[in-house]
């Protein structure tokens, strides 16, 4: 194996839109284009304060990437914001734990009775489909509170994008009533409805694998989970629970399916006593 002794990079930065700080720009994986694309959303506004609601998303456009590689030529960012379907900053996510308290080597480590979902930054990949004239479509999705009839809950808000018109082209919400939906990953099929992975979880379900397919308005367990979720986090001098940081999609290299990836609790004899999650990964095909 040979290495670079050297390589180019370019660093742009720090972005805005709208006079608004760009906390999370995320990349478009696999464009087959000599351009780069990436999107973000708005979970905070100017003064870096929650965004209650946002209903805009940005969209990307990197030209000339070429130049980084060969280190000849001029790389050019340009960004716009563009209407979408409004999402507001998730809420804490409730889970089975209990709230009580272990020590284990020193350490408190809490059954965590809310899981913790951040914000909603587009914090999983930006994946890519064609359109039938060759046109790239981005798809991504993010974490966003919906009403329940017993308070709120946290659901997964997807996005189909087209960077060359720079416009939202298909939108919508995937909810399961009474539990919560964690960090959603999505990713089209090459003969199928796109997929999307997330951890859910309610006072009744404990942090389990799951997905769903667009329009087949049914949410399928892929790994469920064994116990409630405890963790070190919780306690000084880290204070913050937390839940995971992404899940993941990908495209079956033969085209027949896709697979995906998120956390969840898994058997006993798996889990760390300090931090017991754990990450399935499998494949599904078809509708």
């Amino acid at each position: 194996m040979h290495e670079a002794a050297a390589v180019h990079d370019s660093v742009a930065g720090p972005v805005s839109l709208s006079g608004i700080p760009v906390t999370g720009l995320d990349p478009a994986i696999g464009t087959g284009s000599n351009n780069g694309y990436l999107v973000n959303s708005f979970p905070f506004d100017v003064n870096g304060n929650n965004n209650a609601v946002a209903n805009r998303v940005g969209v990307w456009t990197l030209r000339g990437s070429a130049s980084v590689t060969t280190g000849h030529g001029t790389l050019v960012l340009t960004g716009h914001a563009t209407p979408s379907e409004p999402y507001v900053f998730p809420v804490p996510a409730r889970s089975t734990g209990d709230g009580s308290t272990t020590t284990v080597s020193g350490s408190v480590i809490t059954s965590e009775e809310y899981l913790n979902p951040d914000d909603s930054r587009m914090s999983g990949p930006v994946t890519v489909s064609r359109s039938y004239g060759g046109g790239v479509q981005l798809w991504t999705a993010l974490d966003a509170a919906v009403p329940g009839t017993s308070g709120a809950t946290d659901a997964a808000a997807w996005f189909r994008i087209d960077p060359g018109i720079g416009r939202v082209t298909g939108q919508g919400y995937v909810a399961a009533k009474g539990a919560n939906l964690l960090y959603p990953a999505i990713q089209p099929q090459q003969h199928g409805s796109a997929a999307m992975v997330f951890t859910i979880t309610s006072a009744h379900i404990n942090p389990s694998a799951a997905y769903t397919t667009l329009g087949s308005h049914t949410i399928r367990t892929a790994a469920a989970g064994t116990s409630p979720h405890v963790s070190f986090s919780d306690a000084p001098p880290y204070n913050t629970a937390r839940w995971g940081d992404y899940s993941f999609a990908a495209l079956d290299p033969s085209g027949a399916g896709v697979w995906l990836a998120t956390e969840y609790i898994p058997p006993a004899a798996d889990q760390d006593p300090m931090d017991n999650w754990g990450t399935s990964v499998f494949e599904v095909t078809g509708p």
